[in-house]
């Protein structure tokens, strides 16, 4: 994801990646990526302040 920014951008540009990108880049099994997100965006919500 944070490839995709370039230098020259000033603004907070969203940006999106498939959940297939998303299981290659982590090393994630396929078959259990949408079950696996979950648990990823569940611990990352508790490490927020």
């Amino acid at each position: 994801m944070i490839a995709r920014i370039q230098p020259n951008d000033e603004d907070f540009k969203p940006y999106c990646i498939s959940l297939i990108e998303f299981a290659e880049f982590l090393g994630i099994n396929k078959n259990h990526i949408y079950a696996d997100c979950k648990k990823i965006t569940k611990h990352l919500l508790e490490k927020s302040c």
